[in-house]
């Protein structure tokens, strides 16, 4: 389907309207879910939402405007694959006119058929350099995305990025922003360890953090702990000693 996109001073207006509300006087997270209704107001979508790195290393949803777009953002954090994992992870705005008919995510494709989401549109949201989570926007039926789109999602990201920039140096008390100060504390580490499961799998980026996310589930430890273990040993898969592991092969906490 041929669209014509946004028009730019729309999206200057709606920019404009979300900073003169004074966002960052109020809580973050009713302040995100503010930014969240207006980027779908913006772009007459069905749904959008916000996701952000938790101190596991995995996205999860912080606000969202529907029953399905949450469910879709619960199902990206669980298969840990999709166009908001991608944004995050490839640290770039990431679209599909049609998730159905999409050969990139299968496994979400599995999960979220009966949700009746079909166009998506993600961009990276950043707290200095580093790449902490994704807002997106969704429609019911397969939609071409414009290039006005793509800067209409990027503008209503840097309203985000200010919030939590300006939450997390007035350290707020908030759980996003705990999970983020923890994320962002592990990320230099956890990054090395992706390096090595790509130098030994020769898996993408995404697959190499899920490699890394199953290991860590199956051994009951965070991913921080398994990605200093990998960088000290330089290898994937680091095995837990074996006076870790009982007779049962279940790991004990």
């Amino acid at each position: 389907m041929m669209t014509d996109g946004i028009d730019p001073a729309s999206t200057e207006r709606s920019v404009q309207s979300l900073r003169t509300a004074d966002l960052t006087s109020g809580e973050l997270e009713a302040s995100l879910r503010a930014v969240v209704e207006a980027t779908k107001t913006i772009f007459g979508a069905d749904g959008a939402g916000v996701m952000l790195l938790d101190d596991q290393q995995a996205l999860h949803y912080v606000g969202a405007t529907g029953g399905r777009a949450a469910a879709l953002e619960a199902a990206q954090e669980e298969t840990g694959e999709g166009p908001c994992v991608d944004s995050l992870m490839h640290d770039t705005i990431v679209h599909t006119d049609d998730l159905l008919a999409d050969l990139r995510w299968p496994l979400l494709q599995s999960q979220i058929g009966d949700l009746g989401i079909r166009a998506i549109l993600g961009v990276p949201l950043h707290l200095g350099l580093s790449a902490v989570g994704s807002l997106n926007v969704y429609r019911h039926r397969p939609w071409q995305w414009h290039a006005s789109d793509l800067q209409a999602i990027d503008a209503h990201g840097k309203v985000l990025e200010e919030l939590l920039g300006s939450a997390m140096l007035a350290q707020r008390r908030s759980t996003i922003v705990d999970q983020l100060n923890s994320a962002l504390s592990n990320r230099v580490t956890i990054e090395r360890a992706i390096g090595i499961v790509i130098g030994q799998t020769g898996l993408d980026p995404v697959k190499a953090f899920n490699e890394l996310r199953q290991l860590a589930r199956s051994r009951r430890i965070r991913v921080a702990e398994l990605a200093d273990e990998v960088v000290a040993a330089r290898r994937f898969p680091v095995l837990p000693p074996t006076s870790a592991v009982p007779a049962t092969g279940v790991v004990q906490t």
